[in-house]
């Protein structure tokens, strides 16, 4: 099991994108230089590299792109090896959604965060997940969540009569993410 070592990758990150705390970790770091930098990014990569798309980020990214929105899946960022589940390219940025440290560059991100990403019975993210969403706003993504328990409350269609209902209500729930990050269009002209 690598998980140790993708760990280490994230730690090493956030030395480099945390100068303060690269500062307070440096005792520790003849102890964590024995770790390989090179063998910890590979473990990580591989993950990264090894994705299957699930149904529920197939689904979000349809509604997406029904917004006009114009996406990216799985785009891996070279430098990190972190990849995004959803880009939305040539997206536009509200000035007043931009967190300090994120400048908004790389434009926005969509985490489709399913129950792995959250503790057993809870809707509190595991470490992995906060300190990837970290790292994201640190590189300039304006990052938006989307739970899986958020979109599983709206129930896929069981007639061909609901289809266009339940499409709606997937619309409004992502404009209700994206809206406070983003420059959205007066209507999905579906609704």
């Amino acid at each position: 099991d690598d998980s140790g070592l993708r760990q280490m990758h994230q730690f090493f990150l956030t030395c480099q994108m945390e100068p303060e705390l690269a500062k307070m970790a440096a005792p520790l770091m003849p102890k964590v230089k024995e770790v390989e930098q090179d063998a910890c990014r590979r473990a990580f990569e591989a993950v990264s590299t090894n994705y299957v798309l699930s149904a529920l980020q197939r689904d979000v990214c349809e509604h997406v792109q029904e917004l006009g929105f114009q996406v990216k899946n799985e785009v891996m960022d070279t430098a990190t090896a972190y990849t995004v589940d959803i880009l939305l390219v040539d997206s536009s940025v509200r000035e007043d959604a931009l967190e300090e440290g994120c400048d908004g560059s790389k434009g926005c991100a969509i985490e489709v965060d399913g129950p792995c990403h959250f503790r057993a019975g809870s809707r509190r993210p595991l470490g992995h997940t906060v300190i990837k969403r970290r790292h994201l706003k640190k590189m300039g993504y304006v990052l938006v969540s989307v739970p899986y328990w958020e979109w599983d409350v709206i129930q896929h269609a069981s007639t061909p009569l609901e289809l266009p209902v339940k499409k709606r209500e997937k619309r409004r729930l992502l404009r209700r993410f994206l809206s406070p990050v983003l420059l959205l269009p007066a209507s999905d002209n579906a609704q």
